[in-house]
């Protein structure tokens, strides 16, 4: 169905007075007017003030699908419905048209501009001005000028789902630290309020944040008396590895946590008697086997060796009474 559209204005009357004050520009004028027109990046229509287009450059004729030049029969109200039969929603496109008609109709002599935005069936999608040309322009009538704003808008479209994408793949990348970071730094309940947490690799700013938190909530978690601290996998500390450490450990008292600090090679011994750090407020044992016996002395359970046994099988007494499950000696 033909979109209604606005009956073009009649040449005579009002619009032929306008014309008729009008001074008319040479043809050499018009000619260069007309070639300026043509170089610019933008589709131009030029319409006077019967509603006919008297000029458009090739631009105009490339958005559009025009001939060049126009048949005669076709400048007109045929020329615009052509147009509008290309839109998406034509309804803008004719408001544009019944609004420079009723600038020529009220003998509108300012500049006056109308603005709006086309969508076209196929997706492009226009910026369009029509406007009256200045006082002494050698253009009659008014100014259509059109604005392929396709690429701009479907660049920003790409530019949008990169940042969404990148956004998603960050967001992963970080849950993926996240799991690194808890598998790099675990804490493993290895008895009753006995947690132990093996330390591996490089310890940086970030992961050492990790780290206190990690333990922290551990502590909370399982109502630890005891951490052992296990550094065996630590092959450099420095200065900020061993404040880190002090801190995690001040910081697990604070809770009613003990901390045992264990696998100290002699490799970083040294090096922490060379940088002076001061780690007397900290339990050290030599290995991670010692700073179990010590934790489970400090949260008073013993350790018995059963005769019948080799020397690594254990029992585990607590002080009060609740034994352990004795393994079974072997067949006679």
């Amino acid at each position: 169905m033909e979109p209604s559209t606005p009956s073009t204005p009649d040449p005579t009357g009002s619009a032929s007075a306008e014309v008729a004050s009008t001074v008319v520009p040479s043809a050499e004028e018009q000619l260069l007017a007309h070639s300026l027109l043509a170089a610019l990046d933008d589709g131009v229509l030029l319409v006077d003030s019967a509603g006919r287009v008297t000029y458009h450059n090739r631009r105009a004729a490339a958005l559009w699908g025009l001939p060049t030049p126009l048949p005669a029969h076709d400048a007109g109200r045929e020329l615009f419905t052509y147009l509008g039969d290309q839109l998406a929603d034509p309804a803008p496109f004719w408001s544009m048209v019944q609004a420079g008609s009723d600038d020529h109709a009220s003998g509108e002599q300012q500049p006056s501009e109308h603005r709006t935005t086309l969508t076209f069936q196929d997706g492009r999608s226009f910026d369009l001005l029509v406007r009256k040309p200045e006082a002494g322009s050698p253009l009659q009538g008014r100014i259509w000028l059109f604005r392929d704003r396709t690429e701009p808008t479907r660049l920003a479209l790409e530019l949008d789902a990169c940042r969404a994408e990148l956004r998603a793949v960050s967001q992963e990348q970080a849950q993926l630290l996240a799991t690194v970071r808890q598998m790099g730094t675990p804490v493993l309940p290895i008895y009753r309020q006995i947690l132990v947490m093996p330390l591996v690799g490089h310890i940086d700013t970030a992961r050492s944040a990790f780290i206190m938190d990690a333990l922290l909530e551990a502590i909370a978690h399982h109502q630890a008396e005891v951490v052992i601290i296990d550094i065996t996998g630590v092959s450099l500390v420095d200065t900020s590895v061993a404040n880190t450490l002090i801190q995690t450990v001040l910081a697990a008292e604070l809770l009613g946590a003990k901390s045992v600090l264990v696998g100290i090679s002699a490799a970083v011994s040294r090096t922490i008697v060379q940088l002076g750090v001061d780690l007397s407020q900290v339990v050290t044992r030599r290995d991670l086997q010692a700073g179990i016996a010590y934790a489970l002395k400090h949260t008073g359970h013993a350790i018995k060796r059963t005769r019948e046994e080799p020397d690594w099988l254990v029992e585990l007494t607590p002080n009060h009474g609740d034994l352990a499950p004795k393994a079974k000696s072997p067949a006679k």
